[in-house]
């Protein structure tokens, strides 16, 4: 759901301006903006910090208090915009080859412009328009402790910033999208109103220079007027000598209010081409920085790599912590259903061992019973009685052969003991007993021969039939 949103952030003064942008099937969105105060004026708070002990923590605590108000009000991933005089843009023009070999080259680049040591700045670049021939490169470059600052102000309003983009570029995408951009051509717009003034030129629509004028708010009005053509017809110095020669098309100013008196007259001697101001109202940086994000990629990124160090650890330590709470929600559902298996067969063995209880008593009574009348059913029974069996061995007892032993096992088996004259004698004598329907099947052991006495000695035992009770 947070994925959903995507918010843009900047710190203006004491001021701090949000658009909070909702990406949908027809493209993105304005879900809410706004603007609020989240320190005290800077004379009181210099009061403030100048007392030092209490009241600078209790001022301190009301400026966190104020930021997480407003950070309440921001959802999804947070784009933070530094202020134009916090970043340096500057627009060069390089060879045409992959990516990572113009991230290279712009690396070099910045070596040339930064007034910043290495390990004090961070920088970024955005590549503005591709030709067959050269592309038109972006580099952006901040102060480190600006953009450390900035984040610590976000982080207090309980916000961690995905990407750190320019304010510049965000009124840049928002003057785009009103059609500032329009025309062929040089044409020069001028930003006044929304903390230090802009200078930006562009050339065929696409951004060829960018110049925030700083220290401006201190100026009279007429100062201001003249400090803002002298800075105008600089910068247009300057690209005639990188980027060659170009008349300009069209001079526009957006101005948050009236702009300065003969301000307009003098752009216009300095740029040699009438004036259109329009007012700045309406336009809000903070949505640009948002709309640059919710971009598929490929746009200024200023974060320290500590930060996107630590988003990763974090992410690690997400995916872990999910990871784990997920074998534990499958551990804890595996155990419930074991234990509810479990349950569930003990009272099911529980109540079998209650019916067996129950109907353990009936069951050795008819069980006896049963025992009685199979016994009595037994003895009744003549058809396998010792006499019958006696008189069948009898019938079947061929000459020859003299029985020895007659031992009988009611309802079990009987054992005949034996001798003959030959071995022949008695296997006809078993397979004989074989074939009668009184016995089952009769087990011989011998014949062994009797040398004293000149006999073949054998007994057979013989299955009777058996009846279940």
């Amino acid at each position: 759901m947070a994925r959903e949103f995507i918010t843009g952030v900047v710190f203006r003064g004491d001021t701090l301006e949000w658009a909070v942008l909702r990406r949908g099937r027809e493209g993105v969105e304005r879900a809410d903006a706004g603007c609020a105060a989240w320190r005290e004026a800077p004379a009181e708070a210099e009061a403030g910090a100048e007392s030092g002990g209490a009241e600078a923590q209790a001022a301190r605590e009301a400026e966190t208090a104020r930021l997480r108000a407003a950070g309440a009000r921001l959802r999804g991933d947070v784009d933070l915009g530094l202020g134009a005089g916090a970043v340096i843009l500057r627009v060069v023009d390089l060879p045409t080859v992959e990516d990572d070999e113009i991230a290279a080259m712009a690396a070099l680049q910045v070596d040339k412009f930064s007034p910043f040591a290495e390990d004090a700045a961070v920088w970024g670049h955005e590549v503005l328009a591709r030709r067959e021939n050269a592309s038109r490169v972006l580099i952006g470059v901040a102060r480190r402790s600006a953009v450390e600052e900035a984040g610590e102000r976000l982080r207090r309003a309980g916000v961690s910033p995905r990407r750190v983009d320019a304010e510049a570029l965000g009124w840049w995408e928002v003057l785009r999208e009103a059609g500032d951009a329009e025309g062929a051509g040089r044409r020069v717009v001028l930003l006044l109103g929304a903390g230090d003034p802009v200078i930006l030129v562009l050339e065929e629509g696409v951004p060829l220079a960018f110049r925030a004028v700083g220290g401006a708010g201190e100026l009279a009005e007429d100062a201001l007027a003249g400090e803002l053509a002298r800075e105008t017809g600089y910068v247009l110095t300057t690209l005639e000598l990188e980027h060659g020669g170009g008349t300009v098309q069209g001079v526009r100013v957006r101005c948050s209010g009236e702009p300065p008196a003969g301000l307009a007259e003098l752009l216009q001697d300095a740029c040699g081409c009438a004036v259109d101001v329009r007012p700045l109202e309406g336009l809000a940086a903070a949505e640009g920085v948002a709309r640059r994000g919710a971009a598929k990629g490929g746009v200024l990124d200023l974060t320290p790599e500590s930060w996107r160090e630590a988003a990763r650890r974090a992410g690690v330590r997400k995916r872990l912590v999910t990871a784990a709470l997920v074998v534990l929600a499958v551990w804890l559902a595996g155990a419930g259903i074991v234990l509810g298996a479990l349950g569930w067969q003990q009272r099911r063995t529980a109540r079998l061992a209650a019916d067996r209880d129950r109907w353990r008593g009936p069951a050795m009574e008819v069980r006896e019973l049963r025992r009685r009348v199979f016994m009595i059913k037994r003895y009744r029974d003549r058809n396998f009685s010792a006499l019958e069996c006696l008189r069948e061995v009898s019938r079947l007892l061929p000459e020859g052969i003299d029985l020895t032993s007659f031992s009988y096992y009611k309802g079990e088996e009987l054992r005949l003991a034996g001798e003959a004259a030959g071995v022949n004698l008695v296997y006809s004598f078993k397979n004989t007993l074989d074939e009668s329907a009184l016995f089952g099947e009769a087990e011989l052991q011998g014949p062994r021969t009797d040398r004293r006495r000149r006999r073949e000695v054998f007994e057979i035992t013989l299955a009777l039939p058996q009846e279940e009770p």
